[in-house]
């Protein structure tokens, strides 16, 4: 593959690695906030 070297291939997966773990901690906080939200109404 030319123009690609192995170091732009580690960032590349290094920052979708990063972003993928954001996600998944706001996701978790979405999911913990909406259990303490229908938790109250019970």
């Amino acid at each position: 593959m030319p123009g690609i070297s192995l170091n732009d291939v580690m960032v590349d997966l290094q920052k979708s690695s990063v972003s993928l773990q954001l996600g998944i901690q706001v996701r978790n906080k979405l999911v913990a906030a909406y259990q303490d939200i229908m938790g109250m109404q019970v």
